[in-house]
């Protein structure tokens, strides 16, 4: 995934570039480097998925997948599962997971005692 965020800098990188190369544009070519950082932001999540390159957990195909599985091992074990909408199942899922990254990032950049790459 560093390769696809690297490639899609270099790319934004040279847009950039270019636009500041161009007189009827406005931009300074010292703004070239933040500029690409926010579009290469902003760009790389939709790639991921239209590339099918996003982490397995931000997969709305693999979390359904695994719902419908759940669901499936829960009828076959005996338990009602008619009270469950695997639509909504998915939706609850993939908000949970959202909810757990940021709070585990969030711990993280608490409980760090010094930067990182020291």
């Amino acid at each position: 995934m560093a390769d696809l965020k690297a490639a899609i800098r270099n790319v934004v990188v040279q847009g950039a570039v270019a636009a500041a190369n161009n007189e009827n544009i406005a931009i300074a070519d010292s703004a070239v480097g933040p500029v690409a950082d926010i579009i290469t932001t902003r760009v790389k999540p939709l790639i991921e998925h239209a590339t099918n390159t996003e982490p397995w957990y931000r997969s709305r195909v693999t979390v359904g997948a695994i719902v419908s599985m759940g669901t499936g091992l829960l009828s076959a074990l005996g338990v009602a599962t008619d009270w469950v909408d695997p639509d909504t199942a998915v939706v609850v899922i993939m908000a949970a997971g959202s909810l757990v990254g940021g709070i585990f990032t969030l711990y993280g950049r608490w409980a760090a005692r010094k930067p990182m790459g020291t």
